[in-house]
């Protein structure tokens, strides 16, 4: 973690954003799209696909103006507004900030890592949340903005209207279950969650999770977080110094070894934010390409699939891989 926070808590704040300039666009790459489209009954349900090659601007896609939920990928943008409201001079990446009790999530990592009441750092609780995807500083930090829709509009503002952010961690856990309209954000906790969830009866709990799936908040397509990685990366979202953390964050992800970089050669460079919810399974992010062949940013999402988790890995890893070979050669 101290590798990642010296830059992080050292960076100049308030650099520039250069603005974009017009480029011609080539055309799809056919070949890699008909690959796409070769291993999709893979994923188990639809899997939705976006690659760009950052310095030429060719690009493939499958489904890629699909709308998908984002689950645990929308910690991206929540990451980029933190860090925004950082360059602005509005928040402090060493401020320290309460984590409450009716805040605590289960997560993959660390409901337990957390103290009720106590206070981190800011710095922390963005690396937490982007390296471990975890909830509890997720839902957090949307308290410190001023909630989801706090996001929401900045997305808006700032040319992204296509990706939503209306739901806490919190609520999206709720909704899935059936339980939304029982629940206020920062007033119940993983225990509260659990106990209502508990007298949900399993047929009203299937029906409000394909509710859930089929409800447009918290969902972009791959064509929208490819464009909103794409600058990422290019640096015309954050400062300098802002965004060369947030993109370390991302290289030293712990939740998707089995996912973008699982069939790429060993000692490729990746960068990427995952996601995982019930039938839906995503992955989003850069990556490196030999021989100082550029940079693809690669969107895999898979939405209403029957399949086991270890099949929706193994969807996304290969339709990365198809890209990668695509112009890697």
């Amino acid at each position: 973690m101290i590798r990642i926070l010296v830059p992080f808590l050292a960076a100049v704040l308030g650099g520039g954003v250069s603005p974009a300039v017009a480029q011609p666009v080539p055309g799809p790459l056919a070949g890699l799209e008909a690959d796409l489209a070769a291993l999709a009954p893979e994923a188990g349900g639809t899997l939705g696909v976006k690659v760009l090659h950052l310095e030429s601007g060719r690009r493939a896609g499958l489904s890629s103006s699909d709308r998908f939920p984002m689950a645990s990928v929308y910690k991206l943008p929540i990451a980029v507004v933190v860090l925004a409201r950082v360059d602005a001079g509005e928040l402090r990446l060493d401020q320290e900030v309460e984590v409450r009790p009716g805040e605590l999530r289960r997560t993959g990592s660390s409901v337990d890592a957390w103290t009720p009441g106590g206070r981190v750092l800011l710095a922390r609780l963005v690396e937490t949340m982007m390296t471990r995807s975890d909830n509890t500083a997720c839902d957090v930090l949307l308290r410190v903005l001023g909630g989801a829709r706090a996001v929401d509009a900045w997305l808006d503002a700032h040319g992204y209207p296509g990706i939503d952010v209306s739901w806490s961690e919190l609520k999206m856990a709720a909704a899935a279950a059936g339980v939304a309209n029982q629940v206020e954000d920062g007033e119940c906790g993983h225990a509260c969650l659990d106990a209502l969830v508990a007298r949900v009866p399993k047929e009203k709990r299937a029906a409000a999770a394909l509710s859930f799936a089929r409800d447009p908040r918290n969902t972009a397509s791959p064509d929208d977080l490819a464009r909103f990685v794409a600058d990422l990366r290019r640096g015309r979202l954050l400062s300098p110094g802002s965004t060369e953390s947030l993109l370390a964050m991302m290289r030293v992800n712990r939740t998707g070894d089995r996912r973008i970089r699982a069939l790429l050669p060993k000692g490729t460079l990746v960068g990427d934010k995952t996601g995982t919810m019930g039938g839906s399974a995503n992955d989003v992010g850069f990556v490196e390409l030999p021989d100082g062949k550029g940079t693809l940013v690669v969107v895999v999402l898979v939405k209403d699939s029957t399949r086991d988790a270890a099949a929706k890995d193994r969807a996304i890893a290969r339709a990365a891989k198809a890209a990668f070979d695509a112009f890697a050669r």
